[in-house]
């Protein structure tokens, strides 16, 4: 069992979001999409945070469910050949 030190660093919600660490098939373009994903998905998630109104949230949230969506898709068109 690790110990403290040796624990993997804590992903950001975008990394955990796009599934940064889930990468199968090895391929390089499944990386660079999802690191992609991830540095947009931080960036919302962010903006998100510092807004009030519940209206530019779900806005906020609508952007972050279709970045996440576009990645998926993204990814199934790197893996479509395996």
């Amino acid at each position: 069992m690790p110990n403290e030190q040796e624990k993997a660093p804590e992903l950001s919600f975008g990394q955990r979001a796009a599934g940064v660490t889930f990468n199968p098939s090895k391929l390089e373009g499944v990386n660079k999409i999802k690191a992609l994903a991830a540095d947009l998905l931080d960036e919302l998630d962010r903006q998100r945070s510092e807004v009030t109104d519940g209206e530019q949230k779900a806005q906020y949230t609508l952007a972050i469910r279709n970045v996440t969506q576009g990645k998926m898709w993204g990814v199934n068109a790197a893996t479509w050949n395996l």
